[in-house]
């Protein structure tokens, strides 16, 4: 079996990655500081590389195929377990630190992941451990440095700072909201 026909090249695979992210070459172009048509390169020499088209182009939008999708699902799993591997290699450098950080799985993947090159161009000795966690943290039993969840702020012994005032609205379909009754369970704004 020849292995090296089975692993395309990184910039292959980072360029797929990013444009089915984004569904956009362009936003992907952007985040990897190439062109818009370096991407599509790049996405069409992989097609041609495994045979299968992994997006459908659509006027000026893509959209993944199924093919495609089931690839980044699989491949952006891959990606992550590669740059955790090297962060933890990195960890081990002279004078370097690391950063335990939990965080709610919805902020790290939408807000906090794609920040992170601001805080490495800033504090480049600096290596950041990534924890999903929802629920309780607890210092003393969890092998974490610090961490960002929801609350007032209020823990005994503990350090807070307030990142965002978040607003938390609850909605319903029109047909759900006009069969509203407020039951035992129910909250006093429900009832009407």
């Amino acid at each position: 079996m020849n292995y090296r026909r089975l692993t395309p090249s990184m910039s292959l695979l980072l360029a797929f990655e990013a444009a089915a992210r984004h569904e956009s070459y362009t936003r992907a172009a952007d985040e990897l500081s190439l062109s818009q048509s370096a991407i599509s390169r790049q996405v069409q020499t992989l097609e041609d590389q495994l045979g299968v088209a992994l997006f459908r182009r659509e006027g000026r939008s893509v959209k993944l195929t199924e093919v495609g999708r089931r690839y980044f699902v699989e491949l952006s799993g891959a990606l992550g377990r590669i740059r955790g591997a090297t962060l933890q290699a990195m960890s081990h450098q002279a004078g370097a630190g690391t950063l335990r950080l939990a965080t709610l799985p919805t902020f790290g993947s939408k807000w906090l992941l794609p920040h992170l090159h601001d805080f490495y161009a800033a504090h480049p000795g600096v290596t950041v451990h990534l924890h999903s966690r929802i629920g309780g943290i607890d210092f003393h039993t969890d092998d974490l440095d610090a961490a960002i969840t929801v609350g007032a702020g209020d823990w005994p012994g503990l350090h807070a700072h307030r990142l965002y005032n978040e607003f938390l609205i609850a909605i319903a379909s029109p047909d759900t909201a006009g069969r509203r009754k407020a039951g035992p369970r129910a909250p006093a704004w429900a009832a009407g």
